[in-house]
């Protein structure tokens, strides 16, 4: 009897539950099928699926061969679920959230940069709360800034001036469960390519434009993070003649004028230098970025004119990703594009004149569908991708 190397066996099981997860109808025999595995491998860990609690059989399906039947397999959607959070520079969100990527329980708070860390463990606690009678099998963690999912520590948050934060080891340790932390725009983005407006695409760019602005993406169907996780940090994209007379730090070049940090701090500038507009400093204070996008949308020159070069800069770089990548779709989300009659129509204008010509008319510019949900459901999937398969095996492996 062929023994399956432990590293296999655990790939055949995540492969097996994404598969049960993701399809309907989805049979013992079907499974061999789709996933070019033996019969009896799939056999053997749909058993084990089952004696954990995670896959249940569901009815029956009638069969190609005459006279026989085949059970159905679906996850037991009640058996386990996620802890998602999303640390915004602004706000602090938490979800309960079930397999199939539904939020079931939500809080929301604002973020706190002092005490980051025992804030977002309280959150969970919380959350955990709520979560009964399912089993929480993780938590996923999505942080505005530069995030090692290796170690779990944020390395900069410049929305909060925080760096070097080990929340992953911190919330570990409070909580007793395991925990995954990565940038948020890569949860977004994933988020987006599971159930959202990217679903299935193999080749996605998700641009985020809010505090900060960052990109994920999926290339071949898996989340590209580079070799240092520092892929879609685009809000340092430079296009000046003239260099800065020192280096970029809490935000980079394009953050500047086209984020909604920017949009303010040029909009308050502008103010302080007389220029005629209907914003006032304590309607900044009050709506933020979105102050300015309203006042934009009626006619404010001034507010046009930062929104008019704000969508030139975005539109520009998405420009020069897709004539770089090859993409099938960029999708754009984030607190800025949530008045997208300003922005959207300025950066399909954009790549229409300056991307590559044969891409121009192929590549799909949308706005994201999940809206603040985006990256607690992406969450979501990289909890159950990285974790649920190898609770799976250690249990079937130590008979519990």
């Amino acid at each position: 009897m062929r023994i399956e190397p432990l590293n296999q066996r655990l790939l055949n099981i995540r492969r097996v539950l994404t598969e049960i997860r993701e399809g309907p109808e989805r049979t013992r025999a079907s499974l061999s099928r789709r996933l070019g595995l033996s019969k009896p491998t799939v056999s053997e860990i749909t058993r084990i699926l089952i004696d954990v609690g995670v896959v249940e059989e569901d009815g029956v399906r009638p069969s190609r061969a005459a006279g026989r039947r085949s059970m159905q397999l679906k996850i037991k959607h009640d058996a386990y679920c996620v802890l998602a959070i999303d640390v915004g520079g602004t706000n602090l969100r938490g979800a309960v959230v079930a397999p199939s990527g539904l939020i079931l329980h939500r809080l929301a708070e604002r973020t706190r940069s002092d005490d980051l860390e025992d804030q977002v463990c309280q959150l969970i606690d919380r959350l955990s709360g709520l979560s009964a009678p399912a089993e929480i099998i993780g938590v996923g963690i999505g942080a505005a800034g530069v995030a090692d999912p290796q170690s779990g520590m944020i390395l900069n948050m410049p929305a909060l001036s925080r760096v070097n934060v080990e929340l992953g080891r911190h919330v570990r340790e409070a909580t007793n469960l395991p925990v995954l932390v990565d940038n948020d725009v890569n949860y977004a983005t994933l988020g987006e390519w599971w159930r959202g407006t990217a679903s299935g695409r193999p080749n996605v760019a998700c641009v985020s434009v809010g505090t900060g602005i960052g990109a994920g993406l999926i290339l071949d169907h898996k989340l590209y993070r580079g070799s240092h996780n520092l892929v879609g940090e685009i809000g340092y994209a430079f296009h000046e003649e003239k260099l800065p007379e020192a280096p970029y730090a809490r935000f980079g070049a394009m953050e500047h004028f086209a984020s909604g940090w920017g949009l303010q701090q040029n909009a308050r500038q502008s103010i302080d230098a007389g220029v005629a507009t209907c914003l006032t400093k304590e309607r900044l204070d009050r709506d933020g970025a979105h102050a300015i996008l309203d006042a934009s949308l009626h006619g404010d020159p001034l507010s046009r004119e930062l929104v008019h070069r704000a969508g030139i800069a975005i539109g520009r770089v998405i420009a020069n990703i897709i004539s770089l990548l090859d993409l099938d779709r960029v999708v754009l989300t984030g607190g800025v594009m949530g008045t997208p009659d300003e922005i959207l129509p300025l950066v399909r204008q954009v790549v229409k004149r300056v991307a590559v010509p044969e891409a121009r008319d192929v590549v799909d510019i949308c706005l994201g569908v999940l809206g603040d949900d985006a990256v607690l459901i992406g969450a979501t999937y990289e909890v159950q991708e990285s974790l649920l398969p190898e609770l799976v095996f250690d249990r079937a492996r130590n008979g519990d």
